[in-house]
C-alpha cells in the first residue's frame, strides 16, 4: 500500500479556493486564507515525497507511488513541521475588519511593510473591501522575489505570520487603522497571494455584496468545472492552468486569463470574453447553458457538485434546470435533489 495514497485519503477539503486532486477526480479545495485545520496539502505531500525519494528512505514504483515505510514518511513530516505545518496549516488570528477600515489598513500595510519589499504591484482582490466587513484582507502580490525571500522579509519585521508555499500565500497579523491613520486596537489578517498580477486577480475574483446570492467560491468553482468539463484543463489558483492529463514531469502552467478564454472558446457554441468569467455564478451558469452541449453540461455540473460537496456548500438552485436526462447525481449538501 502506497504512503502517498494513504496521505491523500486522509486529507480533507475545506471551504476555500486551493484546487488539487488526483487524476480524473475533481480538484479538492484547500482552504482559502488557510482557515481549515489541515496540516498537509497535496503540493506539500509532493514536496515531502521528493525529499524522501532523494534521501533514499523510500522509493517510487513504476506507477509513481511510494513503497516501504509509512512511519519514515511521518518522521520526515515531523522533522519538517516548522516549514510545512507551523507555517502552513493554520491562519494567524485576526479580527473582522469593517469596510471603512479596509483601505486605511491596507495603505498602512503597504507603507510600513510592502514598501520595504521589492514588488511590481499589490492590490486588494476577492471580496476584500466589497462587503460590510471582511474576515481577512487579500492582496495580489506580484514580486520578483522568491516565496522564501518574501517570507524572510516578513520575518525580519517581527510580524506574526504563517506561510504556505504550496498555495503561494503568506498570512500576516497586522494592526487595523482607521481613516485618520490611527490604530484602533484590533488586528487584521492580511493574506499576500503571490503570483502574476493578472492571474491572481482573476483567480480570486469575488462579486460585490448584493451583486449575487453566491460568493466567489461559487463563481470560481464553476469556472474550474468549465475548464475541466469542457476545456480539458485543471486549475491551481497560485500556479495557473494545466492540462488535465499532464503528468508531473511534463506539467506546464498557463497564467494568462485570456488563454483560459481561448481554451473555452475552442469547445463552446457561444463566444466568451474575459468579462464573462469575471461575473457572479448566476451569470456564468446562464451563459454556460447557451454555450455547451448536454454532455459537456453534465460533466461541468458533476464536477461542480463534487466541488461544492467538498466545501460543505449548498448547490445553487440554478443547477436544477432540466437540461439533461441523467439522474445519477445526488446533491447532498443542503439543496434539493435534482434529476
Amino acid at each position: 500500500m502506497s504512503t502517498k495514497k494513504n496521505i491523500r485519503q486522509g486529507t480533507g477539503g475545506g471551504a476555500g479556493m486551493g484546487y488539487r486532486g488526483g487524476k480524473g477526480k475533481p480538484g479538492y479545495p484547500v482552504p482559502q486564507n488557510l482557515k481549515s485545520n489541515i496540516s498537509v496539502v497535496d503540493e506539500i505531500v509532493e514536496d515531502l515525497i521528493g525529499k524522501l525519494a532523494s534521501s533514499g528512505i523510500v522509493a517510487k514504483s513504476e506507477s509513481g507511488d511510494m513503497k516501504d515505510s509509512q512511519a519514515d514518511f511521518f518522521d520526515l513530516v515531523k522533522k519538517n513541521k516548522n516549514e510545512y505545518v507551523n507555517e502552513g496549516g493554520l491562519a494567524v488570528k485576526g479580527d473582522r475588519v469593517e469596510k471603512k477600515n479596509v483601505l486605511p489598513t491596507i495603505e498602512q500595510f503597504k507603507k510600513q511593510i510592502l514598501s520595504k519589499i521589492d514588488h511590481t504591484s499589490a492590490n486588494p482582490i476577492g471580496s476584500t473591501g466589497k462587503k460590510s466587513s471582511s474576515g481577512d484582507l487579500d492582496i495580489a502580490f506580484d514580486t520578483s522575489l522568491s516565496f522564501d525571500g518574501v517570507v524572510s522579509k516578513i520575518k525580519s519585521f517581527g510580524l506574526e505570520h504563517k506561510a504556505n508555499k504550496g498555495l503561494g500565500v503568506v498570512s500576516v497579523k497586522f494592526p487595523q487603522y482607521d481613516e485618520s491613520g490611527s490604530e484602533i486596537g484590533k488586528f487584521a489578517q492580511i493574506d499576500l497571494m503571490m503570483g502574476p498580477k493578472e492571474w491572481i486577480e482573476f483567480s480570486y475574483y469575488a462579486p460585490s455584496e448584493g451583486e449575487s446570492q453566491y460568493g466567489g467560491l461559487h463563481s470560481r468553482g464553476l469556472f474550474i468545472a468549465i475548464m475541466n468539463g469542457a476545456a480539458g484543463h485543471r486549475v491551481s489558483p497560485a500556479k495557473g492552468l494545466f492540462k488535465a492529463d499532464a503528468d508531473e514531469k511534463n506539467k506546464s502552467y498557463i497564467q494568462d486569463p485570456n488563454k483560459a478564454v481561448e481554451l473555452i472558446n475552442q469547445n463552446s457554441k457561444e463566444k466568451w470574453i474575459i468579462d464573462d468569467l469575471n461575473k457572479p455564478f448566476e451569470k456564468i451558469w446562464e451563459k454556460s447553458l447557451k454555450s455547451f452541449d448536454k454532455q459537456q453540461l453534465k460533466s461541468i455540473r458533476d464536477y461542480f457538485v463534487e466541488f461544492m460537496k467538498r466545501n460543505k456548500q449548498s448547490v445553487p438552485k440554478e443547477l436544477g434546470e432540466n437540461v439533461w436526462d441523467s439522474q445519477d447525481v445526488k446533491i447532498l449538501s443542503g439543496a434539493k435533489e435534482v434529476s
